[in-house]
């Protein structure tokens, strides 16, 4: 009885344990963001398409004759 007793009370200790050391992990805090962006993207002509598709992939040419 004693045994089992201290067995349960051992398992909550752990688990007390746990839960204080974990509550203070992760932060929720805002991101910064960092700083303002003052030049807008470009388009690299060498990866992009003519007509811009996104996920093309070139698989030759096909011809129905």
């Amino acid at each position: 009885m004693t045994r089992s007793l201290l067995a349960l009370g051992g398992f909550f200790l752990v688990l007390l344990t746990q839960a204080l050391a974990l509550q203070n992990c992760a932060t929720p805090t805002s991101p910064t963001g960092g700083a303002r962006d003052t030049i807008g993207p470009v388009l690299i002509a060498e990866e992009t398409t003519p007509n811009f598709q996104t996920n093309f992939k070139p698989q030759g040419q096909l011809i129905n004759g």
